[in-house]
């Protein structure tokens, strides 16, 4: 065996023993009563459980078979960060040590409750700082999360073992509680368990989310199981059903033999067997201690302090490599990633994640706590959904799981949908809280990451190259085509059309070139005028008006026009049911900046399935050189067609320039391929070069100094957009000379819907 390579010795056993013990800890101890109480304080909180553990089986069962195809450490952030890329993998690196960070602070501040429970003088290390009055459980969880946090820079050995020991003595305990129950269960009301309250249920459910946080740790250790693609897809459901078992037992235990409502109205303190506000007090021992007694009492509380201490040492511990594994990948400051040569230890990151979990404490209450690391757990939850989505659906060679998730699609997509409704039904606060997180993790990766990680991930790649593929195929059928081809010139309201500009007359000049190319041109010049309200109080059709003189010059070329209330929805209904292939914009209202477009004109080009064409400047008389640029891994169709067109027409030059991020060889490599391509199926002369560059715009508006006339590719103004312009080949055409921006989403529609929805939302940069 090399050096690279852990030994394979974890079995079934095993690898439920260590998904179990992620999942199995502080919370039993604490989300029972907090739970019973979000759910309008009905016993339905027992099926919370039961929902929530059905709603984690997407996220597990995909997490599984991510774990097989990479069975690498690092679990659910290596996935997402390997095959989404970088920005999703900073969403998934924040989101896994925001949920550790929640967890080990609520471990603290709902397991010490349990300690003030046995021995109630404890209450009295409460400590003032001027106005704020800090309770005894905020001081010593503070006090625990600095020893803990310094146990972790000395040093992080041991860990593992400990947490083992503590998941058997727990779970014996437990186990002895509810066989003792069994009685007091029996004699219960069953039907208090269906009690369901539709808003509070929903909400539990959410809540308790938390308490399957480990269900995919297992996946981090995928490198060392047996036979991983059996051990871990079986040890993940077998332990997700043991521990939901477990946790619908003791939860339905405390709801029988606690009075939680009483416990929480009389306002006892927690010292006396009472429980807060917010549920937080040792309900799990109040429940031991009314079915066996004081021992039963002193059994749990021993077992939720094992808990805790188990939970926070080693949530710190796992929370800490997070930062430090993002450093290393350069999505954090490299400060996270070094390692103290003493102690072995990542000591910026560790001593990060003891500040977090101490500003949670302090400042958060236990409901709180709660509702935040379920919310973060949602996330990551729909991030290992949406990343087997994305690895199917691109499918690249490095992907090769022995083990499949079954019902692909339905689960993954189930697990996304659940997860976005559970996420809207926390608190206001969580939901806005963890939304906002989110977004300053994205912002954050775009100020900073982005400079420091040159990867974009395997998803992000295969569907580049099979992008690629996908035009050089459109353009060579393309270029190739014989037969009709019908051009729509669409006149937006020109109103007095001899006061215009020539801008229709540049257009059809320019459309008119297609001939050379072999095309039967049939061209529509259509003026839409927007009609008054008051011509629609009757029947009112279009108005065909005979051809002006200006369109007696061009042949293959009728007149039509228009009296339409809606005029970008003319134009689309108009292309769609004339089978037209190619519209032209002329007169269009646009307040976009150069070669970007947004309002009706965007409007329109989005929803005309055909390419859309439009032109700023005046089209020159001599043409000698026509330049055609792009920074997109490919070239539209009908871009090419157009300046092969153009250029022949005018027997002129034509340059194709492609421009490339710098120092990205495979980018490269690729566009001198597909150049080679593209120029076989040329008939004009063509030469072509691939410009590396770090600014887009810049380097366009040096290279079309000498142009006659440039083409590239047009783009929506989106919102998004807008809040974060990037530099462009549009950007730099300031309109000095004549440009051809054209528009077309053709590459997608030959792919799946996902595949749309991963190139046209997630992967944006893909064109």
């Amino acid at each position: 065996m090399s050096d690279d390579n852990l030994d394979r010795g974890l079995g079934l056993p095993a690898t439920i023993a260590i998904s179990m013990g992620s999942m199995i800890g502080s919370g039993i101890f604490i989300l029972p009563g907090v739970a019973y109480l979000e759910a309008g304080e009905s016993a339905s909180v027992v099926l919370a459980f039961l929902l929530g553990g059905i709603l984690t089986i997407p996220a597990a069962l995909s997490a599984a078979e991510l774990a097989t195809a990479i069975p690498e450490s690092g679990g659910s952030y290596t996935y997402i960060q390997r095959g989404m890329g970088p920005v999703m993998g900073t969403i998934a690196g924040v989101g896994n040590w925001m949920v550790l960070n929640f967890k080990t602070a609520l471990a603290l501040i709902g397991g010490l409750p349990y300690l003030v429970y046995l021995f109630p003088r404890v209450k009295e290390f409460g400590l003032s700082l001027g106005p704020v009055d800090l309770p005894a459980v905020v001081v010593l969880s503070v006090v625990l999360i600095v020893v803990f946090t310094f146990v972790n820079v000395a040093s992080s050995d041991g860990a593992g073992q400990a947490q083992n020991i503590i998941v058997v003595v727990m779970m014996a305990v437990l186990g002895l509680v509810i066989l003792v129950s069994l009685p007091d269960v029996a004699r219960s009301d069953p039907t208090r368990v269906v009690d369901i309250q539709s808003g509070g249920f929903l909400s539990a459910t959410s809540l308790v989310f938390v308490a399957y946080a480990g269900v995919i740790k297992v996946t981090s250790v995928a490198e060392e199981i047996q036979n991983p693609d059996r051990n871990i897809p079986l040890g993940i459901i077998i332990s997700l059903a043991v521990t939901t078992i477990v946790y619908i037992a003791i939860t339905h235990i405390a709801v029988v033999t606690v009075d939680i409502s009483g416990l929480v109205e009389n306002a006892i303190p927690v010292s006396q067997g009472g429980l807060k506000s917010d549920g937080e007090g040792a309900i799990i021992a109040i429940a031991a201690e009314n079915i066996i007694g004081t021992p039963g009492a002193i059994l749990i509380v021993a077992a939720a302090l094992l808990a805790l201490a188990s939970t926070a040492n080693s949530g710190i511990l796992s929370a800490s490599r997070y930062p430090f594994a993002m450093a290393r990948d350069g999505l954090a400051n490299r400060e996270f990633a070094i390692v103290n040569s003493a102690t072995g230890t990542p000591v910026v990151s560790v001593l990060a994640t003891g500040g977090a979990v101490v500003s949670m404490v302090v400042f958060l209450p236990i409901d709180s706590v709660a509702r935040f690391g379920a919310a973060f757990q949602i996330i990551v939850f729909i991030l290992v959904s949406g990343a087997v989505i994305g690895f199917r659906e691109a499918n690249p060679d490095e992907y090769s799981p022995s083990y499949l998730a079954p019902a692909y699609p339905y689960l993954q997509l189930f697990g996304v949908v659940s997860g976005v409704v559970l996420l809207t039904l926390l608190s206001t606060l969580a939901f806005v809280g963890t939304v906002t997180i989110t977004a300053l993790s994205i912002v954050y990766y775009y100020v900073f990451a982005q400079l420091h990680s040159s990867t974009e991930g395997m998803v992000k790649t295969e569907l580049r190259e099979e992008l690629v593929d996908t035009a050089e195929n459109q353009t060579r059928s393309l270029l190739n085509r014989e037969g009709e081809y019908r051009i729509l010139i669409a006149l937006w309201n020109p109103g007095d059309v001899s006061d215009r500009s020539s801008e229709k007359d540049d257009l059809l000049d320019i459309v008119s070139t297609l001939d050379s190319h072999g095309l039967d041109l049939s061209i529509d010049v259509v003026e839409f005028e927007q009609a008054r309200k008051a011509t629609f109080d009757e029947e009112h059709p279009d108005i065909n008006a005979d051809d002006p003189p200006w369109v007696e010059v061009y042949e293959d070329v009728s007149y039509r026009h228009v009296s339409t209330r809606n005029i970008r929805e003319s134009i689309v209904e108009y292309a769609t049911y004339n089978g037209i292939d190619m519209v032209a914009h002329a007169f269009a209202p646009n307040t976009g900046r150069i070669g970007f477009v947004d309002g009706d004109l965007g409007w329109a080009l989005e929803n005309t399935h055909c390419d859309s064409v439009v032109l700023t400047g005046s089209s020159p008389d001599t043409v000698e050189k026509v330049t055609l640029v792009s920074n997109g891994p490919t070239f539209l169709p009908t871009e090419l067609l157009l300046a092969d067109a153009l250029t022949t027409a005018h027997t002129a030059h034509l340059e194709i320039i492609h421009l490339v991020a710098e120092d990205a060889s495979a980018e490269h490599s690729r566009a001198e391929s597909y150049l080679d391509a593209v120029r076989e199926e040329l008939i004009s002369p063509t030469t072509t070069q691939i410009v590396e560059t770090a600014d887009p715009t810049t380097e366009a508006a040096r290279l079309s100094r000498d142009a006659d006339i440039m083409l590239t590719e047009l783009d929506i103004s989106t919102v998004w957009r807008r809040l974060r312009p990037v530099p462009t080949v549009a950007a730099g055409l300031n309109g000095a000379g004549p440009a051809v921006f054209v528009y077309s989403d053709n590459p997608l529609n030959y792919q799946t819907i996902y595949k749309r929805i991963l190139m046209k939302y997630v992967f944006r940069g893909l064109r």
